[in-house]
């Protein structure tokens, strides 16, 4: 599992993301840190985060989300283990991974769940507004290549987990970021 320096767990929220992260890091022998959003939108007060657009773009978010992608390929680039957790719901988030992290080696891993179990588990959590996975939905996987998929609907994160360390396990040609950044240039 040595070869793959970044698994990059990619879903909406609630989709299980940080919980298989972390049976990741329980399971795994390699010292992963386990990056994640979540981290960085709690750096902010919430009531910012949607204060300054620019032709519909909000700069503040914007900034934010690029900071920590910029936070990623800095981890990476000295030789640190990641597991990303992320909500790719915008093409240049994807597009601005993709092109950082060109020289590191990038499981790209899917995490889907259905939209009534997201929105069972968005309830349950209660810090979460209702619906925002489902709109979420849209935009995470549109036209997304994986190099592996787990789907959480009916999986736990401990088996989700097994699943995506056996996919690594078996030495993968990893090439969704390949594939995804030769499209970019077309």
């Amino acid at each position: 599992m040595d070869s793959c320096q970044i698994v990059f767990l990619n879903g909406t929220t609630s989709s299980g993301k940080t919980s298989i992260a972390k049976e990741l890091q329980n399971m795994s022998d390699t010292p992963y840190l386990h990056v994640q959003l979540d981290d960085f939108l709690g750096m902010i007060q919430e009531r910012h985060i949607d204060t300054e657009e620019i032709d519909g773009v909000n700069v503040i978010c914007s900034r934010l989300v690029r900071g920590f992608h910029r936070s990623i390929l800095g981890l990476a680039d000295v030789g640190n283990y990641l597991i990303v957790d992320h909500v790719l719901q915008e093409a240049d988030w994807l597009s601005d991974c993709i092109n950082l992290l060109e020289h590191h080696n990038v499981a790209f891993v899917g995490v889907e769940c259905s939209p009534k179990q997201l929105e069972i588990r968005e309830k349950k959590r209660g810090n979460r507004p209702v619906g925002l996975a489902k709109l979420q939905l849209m935009k995470v996987h549109h036209q997304r290549v994986y190099d592996f998929k787990v789907d959480t609907t009916r999986r736990s994160p401990s088996v989700c987990a097994r699943q995506i360390l056996g996919f690594l396990n078996s030495g993968p040609k990893l090439t969704a970021f390949d594939f995804l950044r030769d499209d970019l240039l077309y």
